[in-house]
């Protein structure tokens, strides 16, 4: 999924939840998405995806970072902005 624009936690969750083979998430614009949301669609689609470009709220931390990689072990194509 490519592009993903004004997107905020509820509609993070429906995609993690509706979409069971997302391989691929761009988020490359300024969201309101909190690290809880980003990482509760890490827990629940991290392992399957492949490519991800990520816009961090600026209260992400290193901590945040650190569990987002392990629910994503998968991954061979990341962005991540702040």
């Amino acid at each position: 999924m490519d592009f993903c624009s004004d997107l905020d936690n509820a509609g993070l969750l429906i995609l993690a939840q509706g979409l069971p083979r997302l391989r691929s998430l761009d988020v490359s614009d300024s969201t309101a998405v909190s690290p809880s949301g980003i990482l509760r669609f890490a827990e629940l689609r991290g392992p399957g995806l492949h490519k991800l470009y990520l816009f961090f709220p600026s209260s992400f931390s290193l901590l945040h970072f650190q569990d987002l990689l392990d629910f994503c072990p998968n991954l061979s194509d990341t962005t991540f902005w702040f």
